[in-house]
This record gives C-alpha cells, structure tokens and sequence, in this order.
C-alpha cells in the first residue's frame, strides 16, 4: 500500500514501511528506482491497471488500484517467472 505521496505504507517487507521507501524521490538521484518510480507515479495519479517493471534486477508485474475513500493505494506484486510457470 501506497500514501499520497508515494511511501510505502505496507509491505512484506517491513524495513520498506520503517523506512519510509519512496522510489519517486529516490529515482532523482538513483536511475535504477526509476522503473519502480514510473509504476508509482501511475499509481498516484488515481489509475488502475496492470503493469511491468523492474527492481533489485527482477522483473515483476503490478495490479494496482486506488481505495476508495482513503488517499492510498494498493499494489499487488508478482515475479514474472511465477505468472509464466502457469503457461504450459
């Protein structure tokens, strides 16, 4: 889950939420956020979807949806291999 402003606000992993991960701000100085960013920035702008992209070099797909009458959001992850294994 996402706030308004990008941070991490729920994940599996916890030092993302401790540590207030935010890949839109850590992209301005850091380009291998920026896939991440991208993804984030989609989310902020109220769009629902699914997407790809890249981090911590694996490629990944993203489901993500605002939540209605909160101003957060909420992505559901997955690495491509799992969703590819499911394809004969």
């Amino acid at each position: 889950k996402l706030d308004s402003n990008g941070n991490v606000i729920a994940h599996p992993d916890f030092n993302m939420v401790l540590n207030s991960y935010n890949p839109i701000i850590l992209s301005q100085t850091d380009r291998s956020h920026k896939s991440t960013a991208k993804l984030f920035q989609k989310v902020l702008e109220g769009e629902r979807g699914v997407e790809t992209y890249e981090s911590e070099g694996e490629n990944l797909y993203a489901g993500f949806a605002p939540i209605e009458g909160t101003d957060w959001h909420i992505v559901i992850t997955a690495n491509e291999h799992e969703i590819l294994e499911a394809i004969p």
